[in-house]
């Protein structure tokens, strides 16, 4: 459960809600990371290569909108020694053990918080397998656990990579949101929210895709917080998207603010699916590359 701050009004993008200081929502992101490694090294022992941090809990909060519980993950990157060594996450039981360890884990950090950070694990060896994936930018991961992150630069053909997985995965949400619609119409309420859970995966990275095509280089682009990427849109002549991007952040803010189920709910699904869209446009724009 989380502690929830009283409702305010409308968010806007240049004021943290008084009762949610970033100061105080950045130490519980820590907590929570560190709650992982604690849990995860204790039940996987030598087979933990490494344990990196990434995302939007590390970078520089300029505006609320870099920020938001419930829709801003806290990502853990967890490198096996051997493929193999997966098996011993594959079990409900052993699921349900490291599930409740690390919320157990993160309330000893943290007996009275302000919310429970949402943790997203990803098993680095199953990345690693996948083309077209590439490293993030250093200066954006933190090594928890093990193995410092590798620190390189793109080659000219994984730069040539990127942009077109960029346009591809721009024009992929397209078949969700025509199929959206009728999703919605029998889902009031709290059965709005699992929808919401497939929205963020698709939604987060669109500014950083339209910013990377339009010119910015891999590196500087992927290392920008959304306050940067806002601003890095509205230069790149994307107005509207940029203000979708940051009406889906605030309305994310309402509705941990306010609640789930209600009015917010619907304005994060109305500014996500606008987003996509937006996204899409642009990349029908672009001249198709070789």
């Amino acid at each position: 459960m989380r502690v929830r701050a009283p409702t305010m009004g409308r968010m806007t993008t240049s004021t943290w809600p008084p009762h949610c200081p970033p100061e105080r929502l950045r130490l519980e992101t820590r907590a929570m990371a560190d709650a992982c490694v604690e849990v995860l090294t204790s039940v996987l022992g030598s087979r933990v290569r490494a344990i990196h941090w990434k995302g939007s809990a590390l970078k520089a909060w300029d505006s609320p909108i870099d920020y938001v519980p419930g829709l801003s993950d806290v990502d853990i990157h967890l490198l096996l020694a051997a493929d193999a060594d997966e098996a011993a996450l594959s079990t409900m039981d052993r699921a349900l053990e490291v599930n409740a360890a690390v919320l157990e884990a993160f309330r000893r950090r943290v007996p009275d918080p302000l919310h429970v950070p949402k943790p997203q694990l990803v098993l680095a060896n199953r990345l690693d397998r996948e083309p077209g994936i590439l490293p993030s930018p250093a200066a954006t991961v933190t090594t928890l656990y093990g193995e410092p992150y590798e620190d390189r630069t793109l080659t000219e053909e994984e730069q040539a990579v990127s942009l077109r997985r960029d346009r591809e995965e721009l024009l992929a949400p397209r078949a969700f949101i025509e199929a959206l619609p009728l999703r919605v119409i029998d889902r009031p309420g709290p059965y709005l929210e699992p929808l919401l859970n497939e929205l963020n995966w698709r939604v987060s990275p669109v500014a950083p895709r339209v910013v990377e095509l339009a010119g910015t280089p891999y590196a500087e682009t992927w290392s920008m917080n959304r306050t940067r990427l806002v601003s890095a849109l509205i230069e790149a002549g994307q107005p509207s998207l940029a203000e979708a991007y940051r009406a889906y952040y605030e309305a994310g803010w309402r509705r941990y603010l306010e609640g789930e189920g209600g009015v917010p709910s619907r304005d994060v699904l109305r500014a996500g699916v606008e987003v996509m869209r937006l996204g899409a446009a642009f990349a029908e724009s672009l001249p198709s590359r070789p």
